[in-house]
């Protein structure tokens, strides 16, 4: 039965007659009704939306291909995430290195030139290197099969990233004038990497908005899998389902398949509210937040170095 019920989940944007405000056949409880006169994030950060675990902030795998994250509508905390997933994770298979380095030849051309350099240099340390960075190449190698754009976006921003970071380590041997040429630089760089964090954001945004239909029912069907964690779903989801699992006949869980879809609906609409928000912020705040961003990293900089020959047990 389990097969056959998701499937018809999976159908259920076919079914836009349902009226979330119809009165519920759904077990003996009668489902919430949406608070009339709260739209946007309040409605669903009220009913709709579970509490963040490791799990809900996509750290799970391959549900974190979820349109925000497992179980919630989320893209993280940062506008700009590139983070492997445990798939990423586990040895070379055969071949494998080989298509990673020609992927970041073709793909990540300043990787590939540090890597390169290293593995003339010395090999030990490339070997040990480069599978530190099998994940994130793993992880990016997905970006490019779904989204070329988006993994171009990734690899200027990381360009700069790694710029930056090579600058942090000169910066208390270099002299006033050149810290001014330095701080330049990484404002130039920092202001590139907000656009571009914009610019992602906005091209996941329209992915998931353009398979809207296809993401609520992927939620929906994965609520519904055997043995699916619900504790971070709040009471009213966690309801629906057992509801769904223990109705009578085919009436009743189309019923309450269709509360569970429109609650989740309302989820994804808020969550993706709520993101646009927050571009709109970040966007009107960039240059302050560049500034912030530069103290940060001069604030990094001037930090002394640890050195473990000179600290006592």
């Amino acid at each position: 039965m389990c097969n056959n019920l998701v499937m018809l989940l999976v159908a259920l944007p076919v079914m836009a007659g349902w009226n979330a405000a119809q009165p519920p056949v759904c077990g003996q409880q009668p489902a919430e009704t949406p608070p009339k006169k709260k739209t946007g994030r309040q409605r669903g950060a009220d009913e709709c939306r579970p509490q963040p675990t490791s799990e809900a902030r996509g750290e799970d795998g391959d549900k974190a291909e979820r349109p925000f994250g497992r179980g919630r509508f989320w893209m993280g905390r940062n506008l700009f995430p590139l983070r492997p997933v445990p798939g990423d994770q586990g040895p070379l298979r055969e071949g494998e290195r080989e298509e990673l380095i020609r992927f970041a030849e073709e793909n990540a051309p300043a990787a590939y030139e540090v890597l390169n350099r290293l593995r003339d240099e010395n090999p030990e340390a490339f070997e040990k290197r480069f599978l530190d960075v099998v994940p994130k190449l793993r992880a990016l190698r997905r970006v490019f099969e779904t989204d070329s754009e988006l993994g171009k976006i990734i690899v200027q921003h990381s360009q700069n990233e790694m710029a930056i970071r090579q600058g942090v380590g000169l910066w208390r041997r270099a002299d006033s004038e050149e810290r001014e040429r330095m701080k330049r630089e990484w404002r130039r760089r920092l202001a590139s990497n907000a656009r571009l964090e914009v610019r992602a954001a906005q091209r996941r945004l329209q992915r998931v908005e353009s398979d809207r239909e296809q993401w609520i029912a992927k939620e929906l069907a994965a609520l519904l899998e055997e043995g699916a964690d619900l504790a971070a779903e709040p009471p009213k989801v966690r309801g629906l389902v057992e509801s769904i699992h223990a109705a009578a006949d085919d009436v009743e869980r189309q019923e309450c398949a269709g509360q569970l879809y429109a609650v989740l609906s309302l989820r994804f609409d808020d969550e993706v509210a709520a993101l646009r928000e927050r571009l709109a912020d970040f966007k009107e705040n960039a240059p302050e937040e560049v500034d912030r961003r530069l103290q940060r990293l001069i604030e990094r900089a001037e930090r002394p170095r640890r050195d473990s020959r000179h600290q006592h047990p």
